[in-house]
């Protein structure tokens, strides 16, 4: 059974993400490196889903995501070097479609 895994680095200017199709516990395939310029969370939420829209026969089973932000009680990160420093909730990962 292939399984989808996602790699996000949210970065202050820059943010990037990979995909990985696991097989048998191997990496069967990467996806190439979608990297975009994003400063607010409206523009993350369309860089995920357009980054995984390729992966669309694929539930994204892990995912692990990297912020430029202070973690707030282990549910949200405030993103320090946007502006506003808007905040990033577990729950607004899970409606982008992130496990």
């Amino acid at each position: 059974m292939k399984k989808l895994n996602i790699s996000i680095d949210v970065g202050g200017t820059h943010s990037r993400l990979q995909c990985e199709i696991i097989e048998n516990e191997t990496t069967h395939q990467k996806s190439a490196e979608y990297k975009a310029v994003i400063g607010d969370k409206i523009a993350l939420e369309k860089f995920i889903q357009s980054s995984i829209k390729d992966f669309t026969d694929l539930t994204p089973e892990k995912c692990i995501v990297g912020f430029a932000g202070a973690i707030i009680d282990r549910q949200k990160v405030a993103v320090t070097n946007w502006l506003k420093r808007p905040v990033i909730s577990k729950t607004d990962l899970i409606k982008w479609g992130l496990p």
